[in-house]
């Protein structure tokens, strides 16, 4: 046992010891939850479930946790769930072109960032093949979200192994809320036009219908005032039923299909002269997905069985991919014993992928590949004392066909100091499993010239076993007065087997000269930082926000990291000029990253609406001020990064 494990075990004991020896008022019927902001949703103890898998007022999460509503998407402007995030405390958000980008929690940002997990109404969207997210390929209708859950920190007994720096758990309105018919129209400098239509109505009692379809043209960026050709468009079509079969059970039966088109300013490399070249390519993804879920509520107990099935078609000329994915997920929730509150479940995915097109540049050692995982958690939160002091444990088992059986545990602890003050620790261990390309993957990264060419090619390694982090937390958050909410945390994070880049021995391939660069569990990390929010009511017309947050990563030099800021902040607030106008600004600051490739950058967006009737909505604003001609993130692997330029836009919806 390493001397890093014992510490670890140390805290989780020292946490048991300590932990052996608030009022809010409740939602009012009809009272519309998505138009509230962080300090009224602690004051309704408004519940979330990302945490815990089960409903628990967002004040007594013993974890760093935020909810964006569906009023704080309108009002920020944003067009696209990344752009959504740059709301949340410590989200590190960086653009690359049109339409990709880069999205992490406290640190190791990249364009496969690989340690946040994203979920969209329980549905897993990370791909096996880089264990990351194509954000360019997401879209939801941001007035057909409820809510975004985001977790700062590891998720891994809940959501198992890739929830190691983070959750985002989007959760859309059920049909119940969406009836009758919805239209928005919005266009621009950046997106061109984009629109949704949605309808939806009863079918019989207790059960409700929508249907909806949304469509979208974005405009390429510039790179040194030069046009590029990373236009984006895509067009994605939906449904969603659900129905309440009388008191105890309820079922939801959704999906959609999308077709998206998208530009790269791809990063190419050669066998002859000139052996790397930017090509101007083209990518056409497809994809749909059905999910089914049943709940059976009883006085105490909950059970939840969920099924859905995904297809996706990646395509573009030097690659191609399709991936076939099942999972089945089950949890029940109970009140086993006076003052328990117990979660458990288990899970099963079987995720098939293919490789249907290869080139010099990227290609895979087996182009088929069928990854099978098995998961099982339980997580009991135990009243130590009633009504004042709580401590969660829990732990999940994950096993898969390519490593070993995986064991992370969580211990939490959460102090009600007093009425409005919460206090909370926790420890952790997470993993992150490796994926398909960390394996298997051959990329030319460059052509050395000479009486033998030497290609450098980055090369998977079938040996690679999992990341594992070891994570500390410790919180507070408080309702100050009637209309102040503050919330801070601070953790230590120590990751162990990073996957890291490692020369190889060269060796002669016919005419040529190899140059391997191995992946390796060869890297270890250790990161602290601090993350703090605060925000004001000053009257019944004026909301105002701030957030700050630290990032100290100290990684010794192995470990790529140009993508986490130090500091970051932002400044954001709102005002009613009457019950039909409203103006919102959100400024925010990054500081610079890596070796000052990307300078330090302030950007500020507005947006006004005009609200004349309960049903209609009229907007206009401006993106990214102060912000003209700034890149925010280094070229990539494969991606040559753009300026993100000012951008205005205008729309208008009818419905609800």
């Amino acid at each position: 046992m390493n001397s890093r494990t014992i510490r670890f075990t140390a805290v989780l004991f020292a946490l048991a010891v300590l932990s052996t020896p608030a009022q809010a008022r409740s939602p009012q019927q009809g009272e519309d939850l998505t138009e509230l902001d962080l300090e009224q949703l602690m004051d309704l103890e408004v519940e979330v479930t990302s945490a815990t898998r089960r409903a628990q007022p967002l004040a007594d999460v013993p974890g760093a946790i935020f909810v964006l509503t569906n009023e704080d998407l309108r009002r920020s402007g944003a067009d696209s769930l990344p752009e959504a995030l740059r709301l949340v405390p410590g989200m590190q958000v960086a653009r690359l072109d049109a339409n990709r980008w880069a999205v992490t929690a406290r640190g190791f940002n990249d364009q496969f960032s690989n340690k946040l997990l994203i979920l969209i109404d329980g549905r897993t969207v990370y791909t096996p093949l880089f264990s990351g997210v194509f954000w360019e390929a997401l879209d939801v209708p941001i007035d057909d979200i409820e809510r975004i859950e985001v977790i700062r920190g590891p998720g891994a007994v809940m959501w198992g192994s890739n929830a190691v720096n983070g959750v985002i758990s989007v959760i859309t309105r059920s049909a119940h809320d969406t009836k009758g018919g919805f239209a928005r129209l919005e266009g621009g400098t950046e997106q061109l036009v984009g629109g949704t239509l949605r309808y939806g109505a009863e079918i019989a009692p207790g059960a409700d219908w929508r249907v909806w379809a949304r469509g979208f043209e974005r405009a390429s960026s510039e790179l040194d005032g030069a046009a590029g050709v990373d236009d984006w468009n895509q067009t994605r079509a939906g449904f969603r039923v659900d129905w309440r079969a009388g008191e105890h059970d309820a079922f939801t039966f959704q999906g959609d299909t999308h077709r998206t088109r998208f530009g790269t300013a791809f990063i190419d490399m050669l066998a002859t002269a000139p052996y790397a070249v930017v090509d101007d390519i083209t990518t056409n993804v497809d994809g749909a997905y059905a999910l089914g879920r049943w709940t059976r509520s009883g006085d105490s107990a909950q059970s939840t069985v969920q099924v859905y099935v995904d297809e996706s078609k990646r395509m573009f000329p030097q690659f191609g991919e399709e991936r076939h994915t099942v999972d089945l997920d089950f949890q029940r929730s109970f009140a086993p014993a006076a003052r328990h509150a117990l979660v458990w479940g288990f899970g099963a995915r079987h995720s098939d992928g293919a490789i249907t097109r290869e080139s010099f540049r990227l290609s895979f050692a087996d182009d088929h590949r069928s990854e099978s995982l098995l998961s099982a958690f339980v997580q009991d939160e135990y009243e130590l004392v009633p009504n004042a002091l709580a401590l969660t444990v829990g732990a999940k088992l994950e096993h898969d066909n390519f490593t070993a059986l995986e064991f992370q545990p969580n211990m939490r602890l959460m102090w009600k100091a007093s009425e409005h003050q919460r206090l909370w620790a926790s420890a952790a261990r997470a993993v992150r499993r490796p994926s398909w390309a960390e394996r298997d993957v051959r990329v030319t990264q460059s052509v050395i010239p000479g009486a033998l060419d030497t290609y450098v090619v980055l090369t998977g390694n079938d040996e690679v076993s999992v990341e594992t982090l070891y994570a500390f937390e410790l919180g507070y958050r408080a309702e100050i007065d009637d209309r102040t909410s503050f919330d801070a945390t601070a953790f230590y994070f120590a990751y162990d087997n990073l996957v890291v880049n490692v020369l190889g021995t060269p060796f002669l391939q016919g005419a040529n000269v190899v140059q391997p660069v191995n992946f390796e569990n060869a890297g270890d990390a250790t990161s602290n930082g601090l993350e703090l929010f605060i925000e004001r009511r000053v009257d019944d017309a004026t909301t105002v926000a701030g957030s700050l947050s630290l990032l100290d990563l100290d990684d010794s030099g192995r470990v790529a990291r140009s993508g986490a800021p130090e500091a970051q902040g932002f400044l954001s607030g709102t005002h009613a000029w009457s019950q039909e106008w409203t103006t919102s600004a959100w400024l925010g600051w990054v500081a610079g990253l890596g070796n000052g490739d990307v300078p330090a950058y302030t950007r500020l967006d507005l947006r006004t609406e005009w609200r004349p009737t309960s049903d209609v909505r009229v907007w206009c604003g401006v993106q990214g001020l102060f912000h003209d001609d700034q890149r925010e993130f280094a070229d990539t692997l494969f991606v040559a990064t753009r300026e993100v330029r000012t951008a205005v836009f205008a729309g208008m919806s009818w419905g609800h």
